[in-house]
């Protein structure tokens, strides 16, 4: 149903009927003038009509999203959903997910005048592309950027999480004409470890190399040999500091993340998880970013967004309180109103100052002037973390499924 169309249609007819009222010679006969009224009548209560038709503001047109798809490049289709009218907003998922992740996020990012887009990277389903060597979070930033192109969206906001984030900040280094603004919730730029200021060197160092030779090199080899469950269950004792969370897992949950683990199939064999990301080119990144951390969350995305705060030159950190790295499922309103409250500032020309900001709801102050890096909390090493996987972050895949944590609210493929 195209309501707004037909509330639009009747408006431009009123309008030229408005003009035409001003524009007419006042001398008309009084049969005319009594034409001219009962026009009037009619358009008014046409509007009334429509009025009383049209879903309010705040509501989307229908309770399901339908899923589209676009070829960007060399054959490769991404699936996505969107939702509004206004300015675009581009939603970015992490590892062992798709874009349900952003499924409840759409919508009221739409209610509040954007138009919404979350789509699911190139190996993440319902995408069914061929394995092709070298994935990384680059790639993702190209096909992003592909996108972008072929959706015609100029400049967006982007929104991403965990390893959505990282393919943020690829695309604002490799395509910054496309970026509005950037906001990051913990994206895993774990190169940047091995190159922290003076002050944390070495435990940036010893970090990198932790995660190197405890997490990565056992799933790269888990995953050339074809053993998904084994690299999974690498993951999964590294980022919990638990060798047995993968058995604590419900049977449900460990099938979820296979079927969502086809992309570190090709990262663990012929890519990168873990692409170099130079901190110069991080410098000189002009879009303004909003950093998301969870007051909770895993210590080595601590580090990393400690430096990212230092680098990004139009930066600021917002620290939410109790929060962990599942911050949209656990505070998605906090989420979306800090989001909201730094676009809202960026369209009245305010800039951000001061560090990290703490609380349970959005920044607490914006004032002239480029951030100064600060860095809150203390380092640690990656092993000290005490909350819920990262898996635990799957949700829902667009394809309907018997095995998830909750029923997707989207519709069949357009």
């Amino acid at each position: 149903m195209r309501l707004n169309h037909f509330s639009l249609g009747i408006r431009n007819l009123c309008n030229r009927m408005s003009s035409r009222y001003l524009t007419e010679r006042p001398y008309r006969m009084q049969a005319d003038e009594i034409t001219r009224t009962q026009k009037w009548i009619l358009c008014v209560a046409l509007l009334t009509f429509a009025a009383l038709l049209l879903p309010s503001a705040a509501q989307p047109e229908d309770e399901s999203l339908s899923i589209r798809k676009v070829t960007v490049s060399d054959g490769v289709e991404l699936h996505y959903v969107e939702r509004g009218i206004g300015v675009p907003v581009v939603f970015i998922h992490g590892s062992l997910s798709d874009g349900g992740f952003w499924n409840d996020q759409v919508g009221a990012f739409a209610a509040s005048g954007y138009r919404a887009i979350a789509y699911s990277r190139r190996y993440n389903p319902p995408n069914t592309n061929q394995a092709r060597p070298g994935y990384s979070a680059s790639v993702d930033a190209d096909d992003l950027a592909a996108l972008i192109g072929e959706l015609h969206l100029d400049k967006v906001h982007l929104v991403g999480h965990s390893y959505g984030a990282l393919a943020a900040l690829f695309l604002a280094i490799k395509h910054p004409e496309l970026v509005r603004t950037l906001v990051l919730a913990e994206a895993p730029a774990v190169s940047l470890l091995a190159h922290l200021s003076s002050d944390r060197s070495e435990v940036g160092k010893e970090t990198f190399a932790d995660i190197q030779q405890r997490m990565v090199k056992p799933m790269e080899a888990a995953f050339q040999k074809g053993d998904k469950e084994a690299g999974l269950r690498a993951f999964m004792a590294y980022v919990s500091d638990d060798p047995r969370a993968w058995d604590k897992m419900s049977e449900a949950a460990r099938q979820a993340t296979l079927n969502h683990a086809h992309e570190w199939d090709i990262m663990m064999t012929t890519g990168s998880l873990f692409p170099e990301l130079d901190p110069e080119a991080v410098r000189k990144i002009t879009a303004p970013a909003l950093l998301l951390s969870g007051e909770n969350s895993y210590s080595f995305l601590k580090l990393i967004d400690q430096e990212l705060e230092r680098l990004l030159p139009h930066g600021r950190r917002v620290i939410l309180r109790g929060a962990t790295h599942r911050m949209w499922f656990e505070q998605p309103e906090e989420c979306r109103k800090t989001v909201l409250d730094f676009w809202h500032a960026q369209e009245r020309g305010a800039h951000l100052t001061g560090g990290p900001q703490v609380g349970s709801a959005g920044p607490a102050r914006i004032e002239e002037g480029a951030m100064e890096g600060s860095s809150t909390g203390h380092a640690a090493h990656a092993k000290d973390v005490g909350q819920l996987p990262l898996s635990a972050d799957i949700r829902v895949s667009f394809i309907p499924v018997h095995l998830r944590f909750s029923a997707p609210n989207v519709g069949p493929v357009e």
